[in-house]
Order: structure tokens, then sequence, then C-alpha cells
């Protein structure tokens, strides 16, 4: 792995070694014929997933921008075989803000599309809260969970978010101690049709049926947290859905289920909730997980296809915006609740 110190992305001499070999195959190659000089960057913030709007801290699109233009010169003034074309694409946060002078901010997509600074923008929330809706929809409710403690959530940790006087679909217990996170995917839950408390709202021994989502600021936190869960039966693992930012430890949450099957509370442990008689345990996974780095790897691996198979960016831009289009608009929604437009009256 080639690795440029940040600060020097815009380095000839970090990068020219790369090109010590002016006879290498760098390109994707279209079922035309056409050679792709193809450069992919990665802003998201490490282990911070649900950081929505949060400035991005490992890197800026001014810093991919200067990579993009570098290599880009590289490869033709270095290599035997210049590219045709150049495709340049960028994972980020677009709801991020950039703030270009004055009083005015704009938001990351806005303002890459302005100065076309990237070819594709892959935008790096839309896909998780998908994710994360799909869940809500699929998970199986607890009807007596729901009839014996609907009426009865106490006031949590968090300021309550409703959503408006409508029915809710089912209850979520959000498990987290990220007050911003909490915010995050609570409006944007509430928004379609959910409930969401915190472990604050309710009693712990009688919220084993309940839908859980588990999140804390690192993968090893989440994980952890889960572990203790699932062991010591106070959440259903077929109700569980986990968020993480790396793939690397699904051995752990491999040990994980093994544990769930055969794990009994301690013998002075006379506190810890045990499962009721009713649960099950399914082969296979018995619970969801959410893997950021798995989604960003899928997406970028699909736009890489379709630039293999001819299509242009702004025919993959286009595609990737209709894919996302409803989280978008319900996005779009909520900033505008948060910042309504003063209008003068005459």
């Amino acid at each position: 792995m080639w690795t440029v110190q940040s600060g020097n992305y815009a380095s000839l001499t970090d990068w020219e070694p790369m090109f010590s070999d002016p006879t290498a195959q760098w390109y994707l190659t279209t079922r035309n014929g056409e050679k792709i000089l193809y450069i992919e960057a990665d802003a998201t913030n490490v282990e911070e997933a649900l950081a929505l709007g949060k400035e991005a801290t490992d890197l800026s699109v001014a810093q991919a921008s200067r990579g993009f233009r570098v290599l880009e010169m590289l490869a033709n003034t270095k290599l035997v075989n210049p590219p045709d074309s150049i495709v340049r694409v960028f994972l980020a946060d677009t709801r991020q803000k950039i703030s270009p002078g004055g009083n005015k901010s704009l938001d990351l997509g806005e303002y890459v599309e302005q100065t076309k600074e990237a070819d594709i923008t892959i935008d790096a929330t839309a896909p998780l809260l998908q994710e994360v809706m799909d869940w809500c929809e699929a998970v199986k409710p607890d009807p007596e969970a729901e009839e014996a403690n609907g009426s009865k959530w106490k006031p949590g940790w968090f300021t309550e978010i409703t959503g408006g006087n409508k029915e809710f679909k089912k209850t979520i217990l959000f498990d987290t101690t990220n007050k911003d996170y909490h915010n995050v995917i609570a409006k944007t839950l509430s928004k379609v049709g959910y409930r969401i408390i915190d472990r604050g709202s309710i009693d712990p021994q009688a919220s084993f049926h309940l839908p859980r989502l588990i999140y804390r600021e690192t993968s090893a936190d989440t994980i952890s947290l889960f572990h203790t869960l699932i062991t010591r039966r106070l959440a259903d693992p077929s109700r569980c859905c986990i968020m993480i930012d790396s793939s690397r430890v699904v051995q752990e949450l491999d040990y994980i289920g093994s544990q769930f099957q055969k794990f009994q509370p301690l013998e002075d442990d006379h506190d810890a909730p045990v499962a009721p008689r009713s649960a099950t345990v399914q082969e296979g996974p018995i619970f969801k997980t959410i893997c950021s780095a798995v989604i960003y790897d899928d997406l970028l691996r699909q736009v890489r296809i379709w630039t293999r198979m001819g299509y242009k960016p702004y025919e993959i831009q286009r595609e990737l915006n209709q894919r996302f289009a409803p989280i978008f608009s319900l996005q779009k929604e909520l900033e505008e609740e948060e910042d309504p437009i003063d209008i003068e009256e005459d």
C-alpha cells in the first residue's frame, strides 16, 4: 500500500515513485476499450458513521482535489500510454456544511457540484439511513411489550422527539449514550412513523423484546455492549441491529452468536434477567449488522462496474441520486423544519 502523509497530497515527490514503471497498467478498461484513470477518495470519518453533517476530519474536498490533480498529471506525463479520460470519485457526507465566505454556507454536495472537483459524489449517510429504515420495517415488534409498555414510557435521557401527532408503526429502543447520534436517528425515524426511545425510558427488565438499535462511538464499544446484552439475556438477538464501522470484527460477532446459545447467568448473579422460554434461536445470523465499511465497499464496487460498462460519470451520478432520492428528500424536509425561512410581512 502506498502512503502519502496528510498535507502532502499535492507533492509530486511523494507520488512520483508510484510511476517508476512507465509501462504499468493503471487503468480500468471499458467494454469499448477506453482506458480510464479511475481514482477514489474516501472522506468519511473513521468510527463516526452516524456523525451526520459533521465536518470531515480525515480528508477534505480540497485535499482530495490536490491528489486528483497530481495523479492525473503524472499519469499523463510519466506513463507510456496516457489515459483516455479520468473519473474522480468522492465518498463523503454531502450534508456537511462548507463556508465559501461571508455568512453563507453550502452543503458539501452542492459545493462540489459547483466546483467540479469530483466527477461522481457518493453520499456516505443516505445508504446507512436506508439500511436502518429497512431494518425498522422488517424487524418483528413484540405485541405484548407494545401493549404493556406503550403508554408507560417514562422521560428518558434525551429530549423526546415525537414526530408529530401520528400513530407509530412500532417502538424502537435506540441504545446509545451519544445525544447527537440519538437526535439524528430519532428525528429521521419518527418522521417515517417510528417511536424512538432511549435506555432511560424503560425498565431494563421490561425491554427484552423491544427492537433495539445499538450504536456506540466505536465498533469495539458497540460490540462490547452487544455481547453483554446478548450473553446476559438482556435483549432478544433476533430483534437487535448493531451499527459498526469496521468489517474486521466479523469474527467477534460470530463468537457472540455462538455464545448466546450456551451462556447461562452466573449463579451469584441473581439480578440477571432470564430470557422467556418462548425465545428461540435460529440457525445462521440471529441479529442484523449494518457495517458502513461493507456498504461503502459495495457502492464503490458498483460504480467501478458501471464505469467498466461504459457509463459516463453524469449517468452514474444520476443513478445514485435516484436510488437515494427518498432519503435526500427526508433529510431536506428535516433541515427545513430546523431552519425555517423567515418571510417578512408587508
